[in-house]
């Protein structure tokens, strides 16, 4: 008994020990660290990108979402055009106008492909219901002159 106590009190000397020391690392530093490393992977494996209205990427592997909601203001007449990668379920996307709350590009339900829409200057938001939805959009705004 003597000695599981004796090795007990071992090893919370070097568990304590430990704890101390590792308080010791600048927080700061590693956080800010972590930080530009988690943005780094962001933007090097396009996994999301919400820059609306420039862009909108999402790689999506979902069961099932409540809509999605992206507002966005559009200064200048912008063209989107909207790319979907769809390798199973269902996916649709819409864009609605939030001032006057009609679709200005109606909900669509994509397989795969491509289309586009000219948005005038206004308070917009995209609209996307997914369910068991595998694949990607993507969303690139071009300012027409």
């Amino acid at each position: 008994m003597k000695r599981i106590c004796i090795f007990l009190i071992i090893n919370l000397m070097f568990i304590l020990v430990g704890c101390a020391s590792s308080e010791s690392i600048d927080q700061s530093s590693f956080s800010e660290v972590e930080i530009n490393t988690s943005k780094e992977n962001t933007i090097n494996n396009n996994e999301e990108i919400l820059d609306l209205p420039k862009e909108l990427y999402r790689i999506e592997n979902s069961a099932y979402a409540q809509p999605l909601r992206y507002d966005f203001i559009v200064a200048d007449n912008t063209e989107f055009t909207i790319t979907v990668s769809n390798e199973s379920g269902d996916f649709k996307l819409g864009i609605k106008d939030r001032d006057t709350k009609d679709f200005v590009y109606p909900m669509k339900e994509y397989q795969s492909g491509s289309d586009t829409v000219t948005l005038t200057k206004g308070n917009y938001s995209v609209i996307i219901t997914e369910r068991n939805f595998t694949g990607s959009y993507h969303i690139i705004g071009t300012t027409v002159e």
